[in-house]
């Protein structure tokens, strides 16, 4: 009677785990932003900026939302690093650029959450439709200066963005 009650056991867990392994996967592989790309386009958007005569703190996040490199300018203002990982955080948490948030929330009251922004300056960063991590630029006058260099930044890692 126990062999047969266990023998019936394990037909039901092998009909059970197949079934949930056919509805989801167990294990899933997202796509972020490598190390190497995190660098290279923070050390290309601090050059762009400089260029422009300004100093600024740049934060590049993973698709998890997990520091992957922050850089901050040698004459760059104190306040630039918390600012700039807040643009970071709330492009990625709110799927989009900063700027495109910030229009969105117009007429209504700021968010109510910790680290978010409404500060231009903060991009996504997309493999295809996958967002792959976000990069947040603070310190030059104006959020449309703070963006071009984040946009300076993603456009040298461009290539590998298209790849799979």
């Amino acid at each position: 009677m126990l062999n047969r009650n266990l023998a019936a056991s394990s037909v039901l867990l092998c009909v059970l785990g197949t079934a949930v392994s056919a509805q989801s996967q167990v294990l899933i592989a997202p796509r972020t932003i490598s190390l190497d790309a995190a660098q290279k386009l923070a050390s290309t958007a601090i050059e762009a900026c400089r260029k422009g005569g300004y100093n600024v703190t740049v934060v590049v996040l993973d698709a998890s939302g997990r520091t992957r490199v922050q850089l901050h300018d040698d004459k760059a203002g104190p306040h630039t690093i918390e600012n700039a990982n807040r643009k970071a955080y709330t492009s990625l948490t709110f799927r989009s650029n900063t700027i495109d948030f910030a229009k969105r929330q117009e007429g209504r009251p700021a968010p109510m959450l910790n680290n978010v922004t409404l500060g231009q300056g903060g991009v996504v960063i997309k493999a295809g439709n996958d967002i792959v991590g976000s990069v947040g630029v603070s310190g030059a006058p104006g959020g449309d200066k703070d963006q071009a260099c984040a946009e300076a930044g993603i456009a040298t890692i461009a290539s590998g963005l298209t790849a799979n």
